[in-house]
């Protein structure tokens, strides 16, 4: 789901990975984009100047080990409050993309992966999601702010990397996360 304001704002449910053209190749991944780039990408540019979005989210899954040793963990927020991250979206033939935005690590995540969504701070929503916003005031808006404090970070059930287990007792806390971190 993004939250989008398109004269008026609205959630609406979207498809993950952004597609900006009908000749888009199935093999470009637009899931994620880089906050530091994407007001310049080409792919990203257009949606950056006007199709900001918001992407709740309940958490974050991430992966860490080596390989054949991969484990996954969960980030939530402490308070169990949603997670909130700036994405971009567009609309093409009917159907909604979007992406969410990545920066370099703080916090928790640096303990497990070498880049996070980009989280906004209530007080940026607004400003954020206003299309006259400018492309300046919206790199601003990208700075760093302390939300990453705010969250926590644990083992969760491996059965989480199989598309078909589909359970909320998957973003439970399986084992402290100090139990599988080395």
């Amino acid at each position: 789901m993004v939250l989008q304001d398109d004269d008026g704002k609205k959630a609406r449910l979207a498809h993950w990975g952004l597609k900006t053209s009908a000749t888009q190749p199935a093999s470009l991944s637009t899931f994620n984009a880089r906050s530091e780039t994407a007001s310049g990408s080409p792919l990203y540019r257009d949606a950056f100047r006007s199709r900001r979005a918001l992407i709740p989210l309940s958490g974050i899954y991430e992966w860490i080990g080596g390989k054949g040793k991969r484990k996954p963990v969960g980030i939530t927020r402490k308070d169990g409050r949603p997670v909130v991250c700036a994405g971009l979206w567009q609309e093409l033939e009917g159907q909604l993309t979007c992406t969410i935005l990545t920066t370099a690590p703080l916090g928790v995540f640096a303990d497990v992966h070498d880049r996070q969504p980009l989280l906004l701070p209530q007080d940026r929503w607004g400003a954020w999601l206003d299309p006259a916003t400018s492309v300046e005031d919206a790199r601003n808006l990208m700075g760093a702010s302390d939300l990453h404090r705010a969250m926590n970070v644990y083992a969760v059930d491996p059965a989480v990397g199989n598309v078909r287990n589909d359970s909320a007792l998957l973003c439970e806390p399986f084992m402290p996360f100090s139990a599988i971190a080395g």
